[in-house]
């Protein structure tokens, strides 16, 4: 099978992935919903959603993540949907077709966690991860995304089922997974550095870590290390607050800075970290496009400066 996407981005440098799409879709006045995030946007507000995914495109993004990290019959089944298959399978189609739309060389399929992304000890068991994921990734290839990312995995078990799923439907995988603060573990406790080979065993063409403030992302790139020295692509989008666990779920702590602000000090982590070889450079929840335009032009700059 040939993982043409990453193959890129190990040829010639950093691939810029998008930003959060839900996070911003939210900011700008979007649809939420409590089961099914912002996955109803393709039909309230497809204008919306297209203009999110255009501003990415205009900022650097080459990879798109389209938005269906709730686009699933098992998420819309837990929303009450009398047919949630047919709803769900509608929603991913549109969505898929909106950021194809807007114009980047790749489109990815969000495979995301079917419960909450932090609440890892709540995850579905085996047989259920096999169906639901099967299900999904076999739409995600049939709706024409260029690979599947199998993001936000705060398990092994999930991951693995995902990369599984989405290999066996015949796409490009990737996978994402969620870090503890430490940075060597999984928010649901499995050792980082395992859960990557063990996702790499099952057929993932490249590992990254997401959702973490860009400091846990760092320790955990580290943890990672000796996989971009075997040749794999890595890749890391962090988002714009740091995240504590607690008993009672992610605190997230606040940053008073400018946009611009937040902005630069992401473009420096990512700039360090393409230095050091991390091929998939993107932000998570709460970043905006003016992270992504930052990054492509510190990393052009860089370019000028070393030609």
């Amino acid at each position: 099978m040939c993982d043409r996407v990453a193959a890129e981005a190990r040829r010639r440098g950093p691939l810029l992935l998008d930003g959060p799409t839900g996070t911003e879709l939210v900011r700008r006045g979007g649809p939420v919903h409590p089961v099914l995030w912002t996955a109803e946007a393709a039909r309230r507000r497809p204008d919306l959603l297209a203009a999110v995914h255009r501003d990415y495109v205009t900022a650097g993004a080459e990879v798109l993540t389209a938005n269906t990290f709730r686009t699933t019959a098992w998420a819309a089944a837990q929303a009450g949907h009398p047919h949630p298959e047919q709803e769900a399978r509608a929603l991913l189609q549109a969505s898929v077709a909106l950021a194809r739309g807007a114009g980047a060389p790749f489109v990815a399929g969000s495979l995301a966690p079917l419960g909450d992304c932090y609440r890892p000890q709540d995850t579905p068991p085996e047989a259920v991860l096999d169906r639901e994921h099967a299900r999904t990734a076999a739409w995600l290839v049939a709706a024409g995304c260029d690979l599947v990312l199998c993001e936000t995995m705060g398990t092994a078990r999930e991951a693995r089922a995902a990369v599984r799923a989405a290999r066996a439907a015949g796409a490009e995988a990737w996978v994402s997974f969620l870090p503890a603060d430490d940075g060597a573990h999984l928010l649901g406790g499995d050792d980082l550095l395992a859960a990557a080979r063990t996702a790499l065993a099952c057929g993932a063409a490249a590992v990254l870590v997401n959702c973490a403030h860009a400091t846990v992302l760092e320790r955990a790139l580290d943890v990672l290390a000796p996989l971009a020295a075997e040749g794999v692509v890595l890749g890391a989008y962090p988002n714009a607050a740091r995240m504590h666990q607690t008993p009672t779920g992610p605190v997230w702590e606040p940053d008073d800075r400018s946009e611009a602000e937040q902005a630069a000090a992401f473009a420096a982590f990512a700039q360090r970290w393409a230095a050091r070889g991390v091929r998939l450079l993107g932000a998570c929840c709460g970043a905006t496009p003016a992270w992504i335009a930052a990054l492509r032009q510190a990393l052009n700059d860089s370019r000028r400066a070393g030609a």
